[in-house]
C-alpha cells in the first residue's frame, strides 16, 4: 500500500528525530522532561528543527517553501506535540507567517521566506483592514 504524500514529511521528522525513548535522541522523554523542569525554552531543539528545515514546510510552494496542504502542516504538529507540547507550540507560533501569504503585498511575500528559511526565524507583519484604519 502507498502511503499518502502528505504524510512522507512527517514520517521523515519521526524517522530523524529517532527514538523518544532514547536519551540522545532530538526531543527524547529524558531531554523534553529536563527542559520542563528546568523552565528554559528549548533553543537547542528549536534549533534542531530550523536545521532540519522544519519552517521550509510553513511556507506555501507559491513562495518559494514547501507548504502543500494543511493536513501535512498538521501531521508534522502531531510529531512534535507527541513528544513535547512546549516545543510543539514554539515552534508552530512560526505558522502565523501564514498571514502573510494570505493577505501580504508582493514585497512582503518576497521578504517573509527569507527570514523564515535563512535567517531561521519567525516573520510576520501587523495588518489590520481599512475599516478599523486609525483616524
Amino acid at each position: 500500500m502507498h502511503q499518502l504524500k502528505q504524510y512522507w514529511v512527517a514520517e521523515a521528522l519521526e524517522r530523524d528525530l529517532g527514538s523518544p525513548e532514547v536519551p540522545e535522541s532530538p526531543m527524547s522523554y529524558k531531554r523534553v522532561i529536563e527542559i520542563d523542569e528546568s523552565e528554559e525554552f528549548p533553543e537547542t531543539e528549536v534549533n534542531w528543527l530550523y536545521h532540519w528545515k522544519l519552517q521550509h514546510y510553513y511556507i506555501p510552494t507559491s513562495c518559494g517553501g514547501e507548504f502543500t496542504s494543511f493536513e501535512e502542516f498538521v501531521a508534522l504538529v502531531r510529531v512534535l506535540c507527541r513528544r513535547d507540547q512546549t516545543i510543539g507550540i514554539a515552534f508552530t507560533t512560526l505558522f502565523w507567517s501564514f498571514i502573510t501569504w494570505m493577505t501580504g503585498n508582493d514585497e512582503q511575500n518576497n521578504s517573509c521566506p527569507t527570514t523564515s528559511k535563512i535567517i531561521m526565524g519567525p516573520c510576520a507583519w501587523a495588518t489590520q483592514s481599512e475599516s478599523m484604519a486609525a483616524i
